[in-house]
């Protein structure tokens, strides 16, 4: 059976390609020769992990293997049907591996790579080094500040289990496209809108997504302010027959905002009929609707979008 042969200076490598079906976690020691692991590259058409068994020739202590695995994953042999994960023009600034957790620190140009990309160059990184023994978690950081993604959220350290979905239905188990949020000018009177390339998880609805988005804020000064409590918490969200149902924590009632009730309404609600098929939003708080939205608005009806409280924008 051939393999990738990793040796600590020289990597003579020659090909087994595996399918997605037979790949396998095995637990090999940084430390002893004659292990077999599984590098994670990308097929052809770029949007599914395609593993390849990898022997461990020699002893090696971490540092090195990390080096050496590295390599072969940047620089695939020519000639091989499949393709480096690791795109470019990222530039990696250096890695460290404290407590089991092993960090990978990128220079700004990671920033570069669009949400597909870069979700399967982190899949790859933390799927591959979770092999070995001394490496239990993988962390992406940027600058040396954790990693931004694209709905806003930071990450952390990550196991290989974080990727199953990748691993079991390839990138299809997510969607590319775009989304349109509606965030607040800084003086709190009117929306302001920003459009997004994403990607999000098929398996939740993009209404969800969207609200999460909201919560947690915008990604830089340009996009506006946030217009919802950062300790919202989604409890459900569900359309029917054009109608999108939302029901937040009362945390949306309590946090203090400096904008006005109708700016922070209307950000959900331009927001979430953005989406195909919602024509309008119906909100409730810990599933009761009879409240009074900053003693101004009831939630008990059916907003529509209102332009009006767009930027630049006067009302008739």
């Amino acid at each position: 059976m051939k393999s990738i042969r990793i040796f600590p200076a020289v990597l003579i490598i020659t090909v087994l390609c595996l399918s997605l079906v037979s790949c396998r976690k095995q637990n090999a020691s940084p430390e002893t020769a004659g292990d077999t692991v599984y590098l994670y590259f990308l097929n052809q058409n770029k949007d599914e992990l395609y593993p390849v068994e990898a022997v461990i020739e020699q002893e090696m202590d971490t540092n090195t293997l990390v080096d050496a695995v590295y390599a072969s994953l940047k620089t695939p042999e020519d000639g091989a049907s499949y393709l480096s994960a690791l795109a470019d023009p990222v530039v990696l600034r250096s890695y460290s591996l404290a407590e089991h957790n092993l960090v990978f620190d990128y220079e700004s140009t990671y920033y570069s790579m669009d949400p597909v990309t870069e979700l399967l160059m982190r899949a790859a990184l933390v799927k591959t080094f979770t092999q070995f023994d001394d490496i239990t978690t993988v962390e992406v950081r940027v600058d040396s500040q954790p990693l931004l993604l694209s709905d806003g959220s930071l990450t952390g350290p990550e196991r290989g289990r974080d990727f199953v979905d990748i691993i079991s239905s390839g990138i299809n188990a997510y969607t590319r496209g775009t989304i349109v949020l509606y965030f607040a000018t800084p003086d709190g009177t009117a929306l302001r809108e920003s459009t997004l390339n994403v990607a999000y998880q098929n398996s939740s609805p993009l209404e969800r997504y969207v609200l999460q988005r909201l919560v947690t804020g915008p990604s830089d000064e340009s996009q506006g302010i946030a217009t919802l409590p950062s300790n919202t918490k989604i409890l459900s969200v569900s359309t029917k027959d054009g109608i999108c149902q939302v029901d937040l924590n009362d945390a949306f009632l309590k946090e203090s905002m400096v904008l006005t009730p109708e700016v922070i309404i209307y950000s959900i609600v331009n927001s979430l009929t953005e989406v195909n098929g919602v024509t309008g939003v119906q909100i409730s708080v810990n599933g009761s609707s009879s409240v009074l939205f900053m003693d101004e608005i009831p939630l008990s009806q059916t907003f529509v979008k209102n332009v009006n409280l767009m930027e630049g924008e006067t009302e008739d």
